[in-house]
């Protein structure tokens, strides 16, 4: 399946389960050389990794107190399709430009995610952020 998505994301529990002999930096490379363009997966309090053929990205999670992490996931993938959309790259020309993202763009879409995570941690039941709460991806 792998071979036909052109972004693919987990979590480390999920690639724990699913690879259980591969460390998250093997799952990744895995996931590029089967034909992802954009491999994402996220570190919980961690933060989140992703990788393009171009380059590899590493963003730390900010600190906050965490009241529910309900929703934190779905959030976070919804930050990093906003993320994606606003700079045009979930269409037919840019997925082609998804494997050649430049290392600041990739920080910047990732960052996103991981910012409407973790807003969405610092509430009670999945509320994850609105624009007017952070203005442009």
């Amino acid at each position: 399946m792998i071979a036909g998505i052109d972004v693919v994301k987990a979590s480390e529990e999920d690639v724990a389960w699913l690879y259980p002999d591969l460390s998250v930096a093997q799952v990744i490379e895995r996931w590029l050389a089967l034909g992802a363009r954009l491999a994402v997966l996220t570190l919980g309090a961690k933060g989140a990794t992703a990788a393009t053929a171009a380059t590899a990205v590493n963003v730390d999670a900010p600190s906050v107190v965490v009241r529910d992490t309900v929703g934190a996931g779905d959030s976070f993938m919804s930050g990093l399709i906003a993320a994606l959309d606003r700079r045009e790259l979930l269409t037919v020309s840019g997925r082609t430009r998804l494997p050649h993202l430049d290392e600041e763009t990739l920080h910047a879409i990732v960052a996103f995610g991981v910012q409407c995570s973790a807003v969405t941690v610092t509430r009670e039941g999945a509320d994850p952020p609105r624009w007017d709460e952070f203005g442009p991806a």
